[in-house]
């Protein structure tokens, strides 16, 4: 973009405090690379933190500064100051001199046959190097007169002009007017509200602004976290904002309180256990501490894993309910809030403000946040909108899990949430058939015979044969091993004998036995690798790889090549995508509810597919236009 700030380093147009910290050192002669890393890093944003400054950013910004100072001291001070400011330091320092040699030095040099006398010499002395001294030292008391006076030319010049940003301080008055224009386009006029955008869609929050990239989001945002803006809270982003999330470890939580905050930052309080201690319902049983309880079920889990973060999830979002909505702990909780909660879950993004004020206290936009704030956010919620059936029956699902959890281990001494399995979830309309018919599957076979022989095709007809022959799941097929492939022990070879074993409960192996029509298919990618046959593939080869970046020969000896790369889950996800979207354009006209149908299709459509639907054996190659899915 074209922009001012990306000449002189920094989105902004106003001097700072921090501009004249860093002038103020350049003065006394300090280094500008360890000027600019304590006082200019939002002039050099970059995702690693301990990343050093670029020296040219630092002495263009020491020339953008240098311009503005210079500006502002035409206007209020006299042209003596103006030009004294303009002095650079390198002027005002003291250059070393020659030291002067000693008395008996200068007579072995100038009087090595004792032609002078005593006074004689010393008078011969002081005339040669009596007023080199004098010289350097009139000069030295000078310039460190005319160093003192600078600075107190930048201090009073600092006094006059120098301010702390404010949240009512409008953009333009601090940012490069490209961007500030380009901001208030989506109604950022003032820091407050950029600090408001910044919290409430966390990284991605450029995104929110036309024509605004990473570049110019990671300058504002490492200006927002200069020191300046240490005294004044409302301008402090919370979280780390301009770092990608999965970069950084989780930031360390602050105090515990009880609000609608995330679990690390929630406390139960005191009224709620009371609660719970005083009432007479045989089935309640008041927790010590909830949340500490909620995070040992949790350590079953393997951290961070998507399983750990669904029941992180659902497990805050019925302690905040139960707490803030029903003023009650978990412990105490019955099967009516549970049924209660169970209706909430329904209502949640759908009902109007009447429906919602007939149920419950807290307001329905209370509850809900947009998606990419942090947990550290202020403006982090526990929900992001409606909840689908399949949301529901899963949220009941973890949560009965989780009270039987708590009744197993004496925390409760009932499990409410089971009384509630016989009440079905309203639908949010008429269900969706999530798998393919057999006239749908017939379009995709159709097209994939169109298409000729190639690695890619290949991989691809491996990929549908092992996830609708299987029903493995994509996370499952991202990891497969050659040797997690075995065949079936005094069996012979007829093409079914094959078995993939994944894994199960710690010391023990899933077996799934794959058909002949799959193994045809498993066969036909192994030596589109350039493998010699199944049999000899190296045993920690990945199942399905990744395409090679640059052409190569086959493969004569696998031991002398370079290891393959796995897929990783997004990019088979994106591969079946790219798959039925294709399909879907080629059958448009023809079949348009069925183009729909496979525009929504995704891989988890393959494996909840009968799979003796999936014959993969009528596929054959033949002419045709390649498709390079990889």
């Amino acid at each position: 973009m074209r922009g001012g700030w990306v000449e002189r380093g920094t989105v902004t147009i106003r001097l700072g405090r921090a501009h004249f910290a860093f002038f103020r050192g350049y003065l006394d002669g300090l280094d500008l690379d360890a000027l600019a890393a304590r006082y200019l890093t939002f002039h050099l944003p970059s995702p690693n933190a301990d990343a050093q400054p670029d020296l040219r950013l630092a002495k263009a910004a020491l020339k953008w500064i240098r311009e503005q100072l210079l500006s502002l001291a035409r206007r209020s001070l006299t042209p003596t100051e103006v030009r004294l400011l303009a002095v650079a330091p390198e002027a005002l320092a003291v250059r070393s001199q020659r030291s002067a040699p000693s008395l008996e030095a200068f007579r072995d040099e100038h009087d090595a046959d004792g032609i002078y006398g005593e006074a004689e010499l010393i008078s011969l002395y002081e005339q040669i190097h009596g007023d080199k001294a004098a010289t350097a030292s009139r000069r030295a008391v000078r310039n460190q007169r005319l160093r003192q006076r600078q600075q107190q030319v930048l201090t009073a010049l600092e006094a006059g002009t120098a301010r702390d940003p404010q949240p009512s301080d409008r953009i333009d008055g601090w940012l490069d007017p490209v961007l500030a224009r380009r901001l208030g386009v989506v109604g950022i006029d003032e820091l407050a509200d950029l600090v408001a955008l910044i919290d409430r869609h966390g990284y991605h929050w450029y995104r929110k602004v036309p024509r605004i990239g990473i570049k110019a989001a990671l300058h504002i945002g490492q200006w927002l976290q200069a020191d300046v803006f240490r005294n004044t809270p409302e301008l402090q982003p919370s979280g780390q904002h301009y770092h990608p999330p999965r970069s950084l470890p989780p930031a360390s939580p602050g105090a515990r309180r009880t609000a609608m905050v995330p679990l690390e930052l929630f406390r139960m309080p005191k009224a709620a256990v009371d609660k719970a201690e005083g009432d007479g319902s045989p089935d309640a049983c008041a927790l010590i501490d909830e949340v500490a309880a909620i995070e040992l079920w949790l350590s079953e889990k393997q951290t961070n894993s998507h399983t750990w973060r669904a029941y992180r999830k659902e497990a805050e979002r019925l302690l905040l309910w139960s707490v803030l909505e029903r003023g009650r702990s978990l412990g105490s909780m019955t099967v009516a809030d549970c049924i209660a909660y169970r209706d909430f879950l329904r209502l949640i993004g759908t009902a109007t403000v009447s429906q919602w004020e007939a149920y419950f206290q807290i307001p329905q936009e209370n509850w809900i946040g947009t998606t990419g704030a942090g947990r550290n956010s202020r403006f982090w919620r526990p929900f992001q909108g409606q909840l689908s059936g399949s949301s529901q029956r899963q949220a009941l699902s973890i949560l009965s899990n989780l009270f039987r959890w708590l009744n197993n281990n004496n925390y409760i001494l009932s499990n409410p949430m089971q009384e509630i399995g016989a009440y079905a979830l309203a639908q949010n309309g008429p269900p969706l058939a999530r798998l393919l018919s057999a006239t749908e599957w017939q379009l995709v076979r159709t097209y994939l015979a169109a298409q000729s022989a190639s690695l890619a095709n290949a991989r691809l007809r491996c990929l549908l044969a092992l996830s609708a022959g299987t029903g493995l799941r994509i996370a499952q097929l991202a990891t497969l091993r050659r040797e997690q492939l075995q065949r079936s022990a005094g069996v012979a070879d007829t093409g079914d004998d094959w078995q993939l074993f994944l894994p199960g409960s710690p010391g023990f192996a899933r077996p799934v036995a794959l058909s002949s029509a799959a193994m045809t298919e498993v066969r036909a990618y192994v030596v589109a690798r350039g493998f010699v046959d199944l049999e000899r593939m190296p045993l920690d080869a990945p199942m399905i790889a990744a395409l090679p970046s640059d052409p190569s020969p086959p493969r004569q000896d696998s031991a002398l090549q370079a290891p393959e790369a796995l897929l990783t889950v997004d990019r088979i996800h994106r591969i079946i995508k790219r798959l039925f979207e294709q399909v879907a354009h080629g059958c448009a006209g023809s079949a348009p509810a069925g183009a729909a149908r496979l525009r929504a299709a995704s891989s988890d459509w393959l494996r909840r597919t009968p799979p003796d639907q999936f014959s993969l054996d009528l596929i054959v190659d033949k002419p045709g236009k390649s498709d390079d899915t990889g």
